[in-house]
């Protein structure tokens, strides 16, 4: 083609690439604010989703959705529950039939019993601190959030979604301390605390003995000594350990912590407070996940009515999702 040829066919064309951009751009756009607007909960299709704020996820969205489609039976176990729109939809899944049974901490959600007559407060001598809600003896949704305001609209959190019956019947039926799963063909360990043999912790520790390049931690309350020194090991050893905590733990429950972090040169990332960094997860070589409402304490593992997930072999997308997820809390902390 000519020089004057071709300048004509780029004049004539540039126009509608331009429009095909936009048009792109728009449809990018609607399809964010759909997939917002609708969540996807976990399926025989989809079995294993993660959701986090971090990443543009609508927490209470999903967990009104999900309450919402349960047509059978619900069962929710939570340290927290105060948020107005998830009582009243609680309250019409129990209106519409659904067999609705619930277990809170009273010192987290209040008087719940009074607004909901088949709730049932657990009084421990820890918390009852899991946050774990199943769906027609199917569907898991289980993390970080407490169902309270700024827990599900304000604070960092990541809540995992499980299609399997074979946990949806344990977690409400099951006294075992730790249960396996193969869920959408990855490997899933369960672990109920507290665990008085130590089995657990022994199992946290002996994994981040197994790290051989990267560990990153995201941590609401960090004080667990055990853990701590397992971490210095695996700094010694070569392996780079990257620790996220709370802003407001880091000046107080957590500080000793913090402070040993900064003397055995680890990177530590404080978030900038009026919001929680509330994670409790663990990410090692970026291919094996620690997640549940367990904080790295000793109350968590000995006292404390929680629950830790295991997650072996992280597909391409869960590493990315994590991944932004990591950035998202680098980019807003102080280090």
């Amino acid at each position: 083609m000519l020089p004057d040829k071709k300048y004509n066919f780029y004049k004539r064309i540039a126009p509608i690439a331009k429009i095909g951009a936009i048009l792109s751009l728009v449809f990018f756009f609607i399809y964010a604010s759909y997939q917002v607007t609708h969540p996807i909960l976990p399926s025989e299709k989809n079995p294993v989703l993660f959701y986090s704020n971090q990443t543009g996820d609508d927490l209470k969205r999903i967990v009104l959705k999900a309450i919402e489609s349960a047509k059978k039976s619900l069962f929710l176990q939570i340290y927290g529950c105060t948020d107005t729109a998830v009582i009243n939809s609680l309250q019409k899944a129990i209106t519409r039939g659904t067999v609705v049974r619930i277990f809170y901490d009273p010192s987290g959600s209040g008087p719940l019993q009074k607004k909901i007559s088949q709730a049932t407060p657990l009084i421990r001598s820890g918390l009852m601190h899991k946050k774990i809600l199943i769906l027609d003896e199917e569907t898991v949704l289980i993390g970080t959030a407490n169902f309270t305001p700024t827990s599900l609209c304000m604070h960092d959190n990541v809540i995992l979604g499980l299609h399997s019956k074979e946990l949806a019947h344990d977690l409400q039926h099951s006294l075992k301390n730790h249960l396996h799963y193969t869920i959408g063909g990855q490997k899933i360990d369960l672990w109920h605390l507290p665990d008085f043999k130590q089995e657990c912790l022994n199992n946290t520790l002996h994994l981040i003995s197994l790290a051989k390049e990267t560990i990153h931690i995201a941590l609401f309350t960090f004080t667990h000594p055990k853990i701590l020194e397992a971490l210095f090991l695996a700094k010694k050893r070569g392996v780079n350990i990257f620790v996220a905590l709370d802003y407001y733990t880091a000046r107080g429950a957590s500080r000793k912590t913090a402070e040993l972090l900064q003397e055995y040169h680890i990177p530590l990332y404080i978030n900038k407070g009026g919001k929680l960094l509330h994670h409790k997860w663990c990410l090692i070589d970026k291919s094996t996940l620690l997640l549940g409402s367990a904080n790295w304490t000793k109350s968590a593992f000995t006292i404390n009515e929680d629950c830790l997930l295991v997650i072996h072999t992280l597909t391409d997308f869960q590493k990315k999702y994590f991944w932004k997820i990591w950035k998202n809390i680098e980019s807003h902390s102080i280090q």
